[in-house]
């Protein structure tokens, strides 16, 4: 695109009409005509060397100014012979000889007025004349005569259009440039000023200030065709492109702005959270606390702004991506060589990542079984005991169980946004049969308590714009490292990694707070006791089953997938293995929570909990829960088989990948 320019404004020989003579030095530049100041300093020189030679330099003055070629020729040289080496007079014959085409003579007169007087306007005459010159052209003299009057008199419309057109004769381009800025600064009404410097900028590459030169030189007059011309070799094409690329960059500095505050009032948030729940004391009931409310509807709002956030930043990052793309075909076009494999791997990626975008964006979620379905009639007590605690509670008892083969013990709400929270939903139980093993029945109703607070507490209810958000999140990861995607080189995997951060600090703030207030519905349902207890006894369990897993797959792997019973397994209670179980129990209860954590750490909730007035609330129950369910050996069994099942399909999926 520059060299195009470059060619035209060459190309064009930039017909400048220049005066015959200078009209004078600086501070005269906008008269027309003769500078009376510069006529009368002329005429007074010339008095000094002949009177009589006065009257003959104003009359052939006047004749060169009306055209009056021959006549001005004689009246010089009149000039000359009364007052021989005068060198205005040498410098205005030579323009004449100039304008009669006798080019020779021309350089010659010049030469010789240049040689009387060095002063800045004869060396723009000369060069101004040695540029018309093709025998051949004499650049090497003249632009550094052109450059020196320009210089000399840097206000003096005359010389700087020598300088102009010794920067294009000769092709020098810096010298086009300055002469053109000047003489815009100059005469800022004439349309063929605007319209050169215009050119000047485009061959700079300063396409917008191009532009706006081209532009108004035709708002003041200059033919539309020679302006649409230069317009429309690039100069309009790039111009926008600027634009709207200091307009993207806008966009994404206030995009990226908008992700920083977010992330600082996830900050401050987790701060508040943490003080309002270790202000507040249990009142006897199952109430939030007025500062707890508020930190909870402030996390509603930041979380939905944050989640809408995402999805009003997806175009932005569609925008990234083919920015990135672009970019990287500029650069090579730019040095004039496109890599052929690497150009072909930079269009795949771009579409595969669009692709991701666009299909993370329309994901739907499934609405699955998370394990098997325990009807009332096969354990019916335990149907009772759940419909018990609800009553404690106060809030409506769950619906479905599902029995699930790890050790999970949760609640989820299914149906459309619009039941859950008018508290329509079908409330579920997912309760892990590795944990019911030596559970007591007392703890088992405190955790319970605790699950049904987070659906006391409508925790349950809301969340669907944020769950959206992170399911767009999941799929977004997974298509684009699934296609080799997920590297540095990639926007949308930068997009990612830090959106994640600012979204998970602020959705897990808000999870660490249901969880500490579903606490305080247990310990006030049952006491901290129960609850502490249970949920020691939940982590156990886990750690233990694993480690009764792993045993026996390291003792027999071929036997391993032959047992009916996972839950059955022999026991870890004595001996080195029972001794790194405690120990792991122990690092888990008194680790510390960190920000990116949906629970806080158990010790920091038994914490909160200890602190609570809850009036040692205590329920003794040591009933195992196992014995709710009348045929739990059949459910192990089948869990069993469940876990067989996904350990094959886990180790055929990794010989595949």
């Amino acid at each position: 695109m520059k060299r195009s320019i470059r060619r035209f404004l060459f190309a064009c020989g930039l017909m400048i009409v220049l005066k015959p003579d200078p009209a004078g030095a600086q501070g005269h530049r906008n008269r027309v005509g003769r500078d009376t100041l510069f006529e009368s300093e002329i005429c007074a020189r010339l008095s000094n060397i002949n009177p009589a030679a006065v009257p003959h330099f104003k009359e052939a003055t006047e004749a060169l100014d009306a055209d009056r070629l021959g006549q001005a020729r004689s009246g010089f040289e009149a000039v000359l012979q009364l007052a021989p080496d005068f060198p205005d007079a040498e410098r205005r014959l030579s323009q004449v000889e100039l304008r009669l085409k006798n080019i020779e003579s021309a350089i010659s007169h010049g030469r010789r007025a240049l040689a009387l007087e060095p002063s800045a306007t004869n060396k723009a005459s000369l060069a101004d004349i040695l540029l018309e010159s093709a025998f051949p052209m004499k650049c090497e003299e003249a632009l550094p005569l052109a450059l020196s009057a320009a210089n000399e008199l840097a206000d003096d419309v005359y010389a700087q259009q020598v300088l102009l057109k010794a920067g294009v004769t000769c092709r020098e381009a810096s010298a086009i440039a300055t002469a053109a800025e000047r003489i815009v600064g100059l005469v800022p009404d004439a349309p063929w000023a605007h319209y050169y410097y215009g050119i000047s900028l485009a061959q700079q590459e300063r396409w917008e200030e191009s532009e706006r030169e081209l532009l108004i030189s035709r708002e003041l007059g200059m033919a539309q065709s020679d302006v649409e011309e230069i317009l429309s070799q690039g100069v309009r094409l790039h111009a926008r492109m600027y634009r709207w690329g200091r307009r993207g960059l806008i966009i994404v500095g206030a995009w990226a702005v908008g992700l920083g505050a977010l992330f600082l009032l996830g900050v401050v948030l987790s701060k508040v959270t943490l003080r309002a729940v270790a202000r507040t004391q249990a009142t006897g009931t199952f109430e939030i606390g007025s500062a707890e409310r508020v930190v909870r509807g402030l996390y509603g709002l930041v979380i939905g702004i944050t989640s809408t956030y995402f999805f009003m930043s997806i175009p932005v990052l569609f925008v990234l991506v083919l920015a990135a793309a672009g970019t990287f075909f500029w650069f090579f076009l730019k040095i004039g060589h496109i890599p052929v494999q690497l150009a072909a791997f930079v269009a795949i990626a771009t579409l595969f990542t669009l692709y991701a975008i666009v299909r993370s964006v329309l994901a739907r979620s499934k609405d699955v079984d998370p394990g098997r379905r325990l009807m009332r009639e096969q354990a019916p007590e335990l149907w009772k005991t759940t419909e018990e605690v609800a009553n404690k509670v106060q809030t409506r008892p769950i619906q479905t169980i599902f029995i699930t083969p790890g050790n999970d013990v949760a609640v989820m709400e299914r149906g459309g946004a619009w039941r859950k929270l008018r508290g329509q939903g079908e409330r579920c139980l997912i309760l892990g049969l590795a944990a019911i093993p030596g559970l007591p029945l007392a703890a088992f109703k405190s955790i319970l308590a605790h699950e049904y607070g987070h659906f006391s507490n409508r925790d349950t209810a809301g969340g669907t714009l944020a769950n959206r958000t992170g399911r767009s999140m999941h799929y977004m990861v997974l298509s684009l490292a699934s296609n080799g995607l997920a590297r540095w080189y990639n926007p949308a995997w930068w997009f990612l990694r830090g959106f994640s951060i600012i979204f998970f600090r602020v959705t897990l703030g808000a999870s660490r707070l249901q969880e500490i207030l579903a606490d305080r519905i247990a310990g006030l349902a049952y006491g901290a006791k129960n609850f502490i207890s249970g949920l020691t006894h939940v982590i156990r369990q886990d750690l233990l089953f694993d480690l009764q897993l792993s045993k026996a797959m390291e003792q027999n792997p071929e036997a391993f997938s032959q047992i009916k019973n996972l839950y059955t397994l022999p026991s870890v209670d004595i001996g080195e293995t029972r001794e790194e179980l405690e120990s792991r129990v122990s690092k888990i209860v008194n680790s510390q929570s960190t920000v990116y954590d949906s629970h806080p750490a158990p010790g920091e909730r038994f914490s909160l909990l200890e602190k609570l007035n809850l009036n040692d609330i205590h329920e003794a129950d040591e009933r195992e829960v196992s014995g709710l369910v009348p045929d739990v050996e059949a459910l192990q069994n089948e869990m069993t088989a469940v876990i067989h099942k996904n350990i094959a399909l886990n180790r055929l999926q990794t010989a595949g990948g």
